[in-house]
């Protein structure tokens, strides 16, 4: 079953920008801005490509990549170099530094005062271990 696709690409660069409804009436479209394309697309069928190059493809023939698969892999290559611990200590640090007044209240809208109060009190268990230490030795 065929369906009839009306695509819009910008004049200039000829770059796909996207699909209209073939019932609207595309002489309402400023001519010096954008062209259009009718196309004809078979089931699993999509354009692919820009106005003077494109064509029409099968869906069947391309592998296909999802944005959550990206996402995934992309989150996952940036924790195994800077585990979430890491990051958040960065923005932490970083808010700290910035010496802005308001500091303690966009902390507290992150959710870091708690990330804050956790690493103070780390510190001072650190340090308390350190001082026991000293005096056993």
């Amino acid at each position: 079953m065929k369906r009839v696709e009306v695509l819009l690409f910008n004049k200039k660069t000829g770059v796909l920008i996207g699909r209209i409804d073939p019932s609207i009436d595309v002489s309402t479209l400023d001519s010096e801005k954008f062209i259009t394309k009718v196309v004809e697309l078979n089931v699993g069928e999509y354009y692919w490509g820009d106005y003077a190059t494109g064509k029409i493809v099968n869906s069947d023939n391309k592998p296909y990549i999802s944005e959550k698969d990206i996402r995934f892999y992309t989150s996952a290559d940036i924790l195994e170099q800077y585990p979430l611990y890491k990051q958040l200590n960065i923005i932490v640090d970083m808010l700290e530094k910035s010496d802005l007044k308001k500091c303690l209240k966009i902390l507290s809208h992150l959710g870091s005062v708690l990330i804050y109060n956790c690493r103070h009190i780390n510190l001072q268990m650190r340090l308390a271990f350190i001082q026991t230490r000293r005096t056993m030795s």
